[in-house]
């Protein structure tokens, strides 16, 4: 049976930390911003690792070109998975309809560890 959290065949992985501490991005819209590409003629994907914490940020991550090779991933870091300890998306917002982390294209997706 194959894994749910499937990885693209080759990637580039970035780091992301809210609040800093030397990770490669403090933002999810940074992030999907620099690899909303081509992935496909670029033969690699892209996976964000996340550190653990509460991280009040949200995504929409569309229009990067994907297929079942190369696509885009954002995951929790290793050993991250836990109720105290996890990787946890979190908006104070006060709007309707407020998406907090959504996927529009094929392929790609959010996973725990």
């Amino acid at each position: 049976m194959a894994s749910s959290r499937r990885l693209p065949t080759s990637y580039n992985e970035s780091t992301y930390d809210s609040a800093g501490g030397g990770e490669d991005y403090t933002s999810l819209a940074t992030w999907e911003a620099a690899t909303d590409i081509d992935l496909v003629t670029a033969t690699d994907g892209e996976v964000l690792t996340c550190t653990a914490g509460s991280h009040a940020d949200s995504v929409v991550m569309a229009g990067a070109t994907t297929n079942s090779s190369y696509f885009r991933v954002i995951r929790g870091a290793v050993g991250t998975a836990t109720p105290s300890a996890g990787v946890r998306f979190t908006s104070a917002s006060t709007t309707a309809n407020f998406i907090l982390l959504s996927i529009q294209e094929n392929y790609s997706g959010m996973y725990d560890t």
